[in-house]
């Protein structure tokens, strides 16, 4: 390929993308919106390392569709800002218990204290 076609394909590519970056697309908060309605209520959801990243993600879609949602961690200070991240949009319960899975003790108090 020759420098003029290269040039003209380079040209035509970004006239495209200058075309293109001007359409919305949905984000993804929209499209899971629009891909289901589900109801929790009456349900209980232990989900474990919820005080950040994907497991909190995962408690405040819960907590919204109206499950009780009882959530553990190893660190305090995130598990209660995480609670306080949950409750705005939470229809039932939130329980944070401070706990380690690996250890069964910590296991069956989280077990308890989410099925108060």
């Amino acid at each position: 390929m020759d420098f003029a076609a290269l040039n003209a394909s380079y040209t035509t590519t970004r006239r495209l993308s200058l075309l293109y970056s001007n359409v919305r697309t949905p984000d993804v908060e929209e499209q899971w919106e629009d891909a289901m309605e589900v109801n929790l209520a009456g349900r209980t959801a232990v989900i474990t390392g919820a005080s950040k990243g994907i497991g909190l993600a995962i408690a405040k879609r819960f907590a919204g569709a109206g499950a009780e949602v009882a959530i553990i961690a190893r660190g305090r200070e995130a598990l209660d800002d995480a609670v306080k991240t949950i409750r705005p949009n939470s229809r039932a319960r939130v329980a944070a218990v401070q706990g380690n899975v690996a250890l069964a003790a910590d296991l069956q108090r989280a077990y308890d204290e989410a099925m108060r």
